[in-house]
């Protein structure tokens, strides 16, 4: 099984390994919520995605599973 979400043209899918990275930045502490926020809003070569799209979502993992998190 392949670890990594793919496409329907079987590339990875790239939006998908940034969310992962986002949180596991997040979850060893290598960023705060500004800096993850900032990562989420870069462009992603080839793909059309709203840029504050992942806000939302980095903002419920601190407020969920990560809210230990001195963040």
């Amino acid at each position: 099984m392949n670890a990594f979400r793919c496409t329907p043209d079987r590339s990875l899918d790239r939006y998908y390994l940034r969310t992962c990275a986002i949180y596991r930045l997040l979850k060893n502490g290598g960023v705060n919520r500004f800096e993850a926020k900032q990562v989420a809003r870069r462009e992603i070569r080839g793909m059309h995605v709203k840029s504050d799209r992942l806000d939302g979502l980095i903002d419920i993992w601190l407020s969920g599973p990560l809210k230990d998190l001195q963040l």
